[in-house]
């Protein structure tokens, strides 16, 4: 034992073990805190994300071998169910998906809207675009926390998408990306209804998930095998704009937070004038409208407004303008 401490009192012998067992205890304690039940469970979720990341690379590996070895041997692949997409169609009717039974506000509609027949390749829940570094302000920043995207609901209240929340990360943060736009109500609560259920999926896929994605939404097979910037997936609503963007991208280099921040403005739901979006359920709760939501989840729903086809018409190229097009601001 050091001498000096033998010729000290007992009484400031006393104060040097409580320091000492003070620092211990306080070391404990910080150890204590960074590796605590909150702490695991977020390394948990982080080791689920990467695990189901992981799955989708792997199919998306299997489905390109299969591709390379049906080129040397001269045939046309032909995709497994559930692994890659096959060359017949389904409708885009979602009034009758299982997700609307899932939900914790019921929105189940009785007036559903009639869908004409649309030719989509048959994706799978697990395969994931495919994406590349891209540095546009404010946008999906919160796939860089995908403890806070995954700690969030499957299904978010409409009014924290539409005013924020303190219970929601997800729902907050996307509300605050979404302020700055000149959004009306009904866009801004059916993209961020989109997009919510979109950044979910993309988190953590599984078939509940992404059923509760409008089929128009979800990817489509350029959108797995070809990098482009993440933003564009988020271009939902005409899935054949989202493909020219993504091949043409290269073409408005300088533009391109012109172009998004236009594209975002001009999408508008093909909803009347002052018609309410939300209402009351049995329950005394402020839920999305049904007939609302029936026609934001459906692509016929939407309308693109004449000022972004006449500043960038070339991302409507093979397009029937006619039919998207919507003249009422």
């Amino acid at each position: 034992m050091d001498s000096s401490y033998r010729i000290l009192s007992p009484a400031d012998r006393k104060r040097i073990r409580d320091r000492r067992h003070q620092q211990a205890f306080q070391r404990v304690e910080s150890c204590e805190q960074g590796h605590d039940s909150e702490g695991i469970q977020r390394i948990l979720e982080m080791n689920h994300v990467l695990r189901a990341q992981n799955e989708a690379l792997l199919a998306r590996e299997a489905t390109l071998k299969r591709m390379f070895k049906s080129w040397e041997n001269g045939s046309i692949p032909s995709s497994p169910a559930g692994t890659g997409y096959s060359r017949l169609g389904r409708r885009g009717d979602i009034s009758s998906s299982p997700a609307l039974n899932r939900m914790p506000t019921p929105i189940l509609a009785s007036d559903t809207m009639s869908v004409a027949p649309r030719l989509q390749p048959q994706m799978s829940w697990n395969m994931l675009p495919l994406h590349e570094a891209f540095s546009y302000p404010e946008s999906c920043h919160w796939f860089a926390y995908p403890n806070l995207v995954l700690s969030s609901a499957d299904t978010p209240s409409p009014l924290d998408l539409l005013y924020g929340s303190r219970s929601n990360a997800l729902a907050d943060m996307i509300y605050t990306s979404m302020k700055g736009e000149l959004f009306r109500d009904p866009e801004r609560l059916a993209l961020s209804w989109i997009l919510y259920h979109f950044s979910r999926w993309y988190m953590s896929p599984s078939p509940a998930a992404y059923e509760r994605i409008p089929t128009f939404a979800r990817p489509m097979p350029e959108q797995l095998h070809t990098m482009h910037p993440r933003v564009l997936d988020c271009a939902f609503v005409v899935p054949e704009m989202r493909l020219n963007l993504i091949r043409r991208w290269h073409q408005y280099q300088g533009r391109h937070q012109e172009l998004i921040g236009l594209l975002a403005c001009c999408w508008r739901v093909r909803w009347p004038w002052g018609e309410p979006i939300l209402e009351r359920n049995a329950y005394n709760e402020i839920c999305i409208r049904p007939s609302f939501y029936n026609t934001f989840m459906n692509e016929k729903g939407w309308g693109l407004t004449p000022e972004f086809i006449e500043r960038f018409p070339e991302p409507l190229s093979g397009i029937d303008v006619d039919s998207i097009i919507n003249a009422i601001g």
